[in-house]
């Protein structure tokens, strides 16, 4: 309900709300987030393959992210209100868009696939191919050499190294590399690796002391705007599905033993992706593409069940139905007896 009577000029959620009044939260013209747009799209097929019924729903949330999230050439927007030469990696949500494409046939959503995994094949190859990271605005994602933005290009952290956005990317890889096997993902799969080994080189195996600010060489940043910054958890925790889709079990142990603790005081942010990452690490982590549709099942109860009546006398009971997945259908009773 609220990404339909929240939306911006485009179509789109507007991605900053006050948590009281539900008024646009941010300043300047109301405009949407694309990790946000297609968060809601994926909520709508998990919905549709639960329950049913909201096909329609998730066919025009898709036609509309299809329409002002993805450009020509197939990349993925930083805004939908944004330029068409921009991306922003911990947008890049590969298990996300192989549900869509697995969904929506109607637009070309392996084309998004292909073009994003050719992003971070193009810019890791040149700016980090060792260590896999990517900066948390990319440029010139519409050519064959995307490159990092400027330092100071929409954030007032460093847009040109890992940062608070950035963080999120080894969560989204190796949770697509889990959920869709090495071969599908073979792309997600390697940065997966390199991004984990990264973080747990140079944490030393401690996910607690992983900075939230890395220069593309694995190295730490702790200059400003942002020196001092070198504590988040959420930079720790984001490894997670990294790390268990390199194998590298030590690391996974470490990761998962830090998210039953919350050592830096984390809010909001730092919380939800530690439950997000949770669930993928915990293998509970729902893959549409992979679901077919939810049938109808649901249960059906009588109070009293059973009991016996007189000729010529009556009886009542109470029939009520559960339901367990989509939806109740009619049922029909009968009675019996000499």
């Amino acid at each position: 309900h609220v990404a339909q009577t929240h939306r911006d000029a485009q179509g789109m959620m507007q991605w900053e709300l006050d948590g009281k009044t539900c008024a646009y939260a941010d300043s300047g013209t109301p405009d949407a987030a694309t990790d946000g747009d297609l968060d809601v799209g994926y909520g709508l097929i998990l919905a549709d393959k639960q329950w049913g019924g909201y096909t329609d729903a998730a066919m025009d949330w898709l036609a509309s992210v299809y329409a002002h999230d993805v450009t020509s050439d197939g990349h993925l927007k930083c805004e939908d209100d944004g330029p068409s030469t921009d991306t922003r990696p911990s947008d890049n949500m590969l298990d996300h868009l192989r549900a869509f494409a697995a969904y929506d046939k109607a637009h070309d959503w392996t084309k998004v696939v292909n073009r994003m995994q050719a992003v971070v094949s193009e810019f890791t190859a040149k700016y980090s191919s060792s260590a896999g990271l990517m900066s948390d605005f990319v440029i010139h994602a519409d050519t064959t050499s995307p490159s990092p933005a400027p330092a100071n290009y929409q954030e007032d952290q460093p847009d040109n190294i890992v940062g608070y956005n950035s963080i999120r990317v080894p969560w989204h890889m190796g949770t697509d590399a889990l959920e869709n096997g090495t071969s599908v993902a073979a792309t997600e799969y390697s940065d997966a690796v390199k991004w984990s080994n990264c973080l747990d080189t140079f944490s030393g195996g401690s996910p607690g002391k992983v900075w939230p600010h890395l220069n593309l060489n694995c190295t730490g940043f702790d200059s400003s705007p942002d020196q001092g910054d070198t504590q988040a958890e959420e930079a720790g925790d984001s490894a997670g599905p990294a790390a268990m889709a390199s194998g590298n079990q030590a690391w996974t142990d470490a990761i998962w033993n830090q998210l039953a603790t919350n050592p830096f005081g984390d809010g909001y942010y730092g919380e939800t992706i530690k439950m997000l990452v949770y669930i993928v690490m915990a293998g509970d982590y729902w893959n549409p593409a992979t679901s077919s549709t939810a049938g109808n099942d649901f249960s059906i109860t009588a109070s009293p069940a059973s009991g016996s009546v007189t000729q010529g006398s009556s009886a009542t009971s109470t029939i009520s139905t559960a339901v367990s997945s989509g939806s109740a259908e009619s049922v029909a009773l009968s009675a019996s007896g000499a």
